[in-house]
């Protein structure tokens, strides 16, 4: 310091140190933000089909009728049985679901009608049950659900 004069700010050397330290703080835990957000997008979507398929079986129950979830590679479909005018079943569309970056694995779900899972008017599973796995990224995510029609995450 000069006489009266003070020095007011930092120097270029400061600056330098304060981005070094907030690069390297940046590159030690941005692939642990990457894993927590891609965990977080596949928690998100098991809970959301865990709840599909919860009201699809309330649903079943409380109407008295036959519901399906058929499933694609993005997404999912619910289809509640229907009489027509002419008294013919007619499976008519209750919602649908999909999904820009989940693909689900339609090789291993559900065992008889492999992309689908249907539950009765008593809101049991029809066939011997079955998985929905989804991949996003390198993560997987499950739904199971039992012939009793139980469903299960994990």
């Amino acid at each position: 310091m000069n006489g009266d004069y003070m020095e007011k700010g930092f120097s270029l050397f400061e600056l330098l140190v304060v981005i070094a330290i907030i690069a390297i703080l940046s590159v030690i835990t941005l692939p642990h933000f990457v894993a927590w957000r891609n965990n977080a997008i596949i928690r998100a979507t098991v809970f959301n089909i865990k709840s599909d398929l919860e009201r699809a079986k309330s649903f079943a129950l409380n109407h008295n009728t036959d519901v399906k979830v058929v499933f694609s590679v993005r997404g999912y479909s619910v289809y509640w049985r229907a009489l027509n005018s002419e008294g013919s079943d007619v499976w008519e569309n209750e919602f649908s679901r999909s999904f820009d970056q989940i693909i689900f694995d339609l090789d291993h779900t559900f065992s008889g009608e492999r992309d689908c899972a249907v539950f009765n008017s008593r809101g049991m599973l029809r066939g011997a049950g079955g998985e929905i796995i989804m991949k996003f990224a390198s993560i997987k995510g499950l739904v199971s659900v039992e012939r009793t029609g139980k469903i299960n995450i994990s």
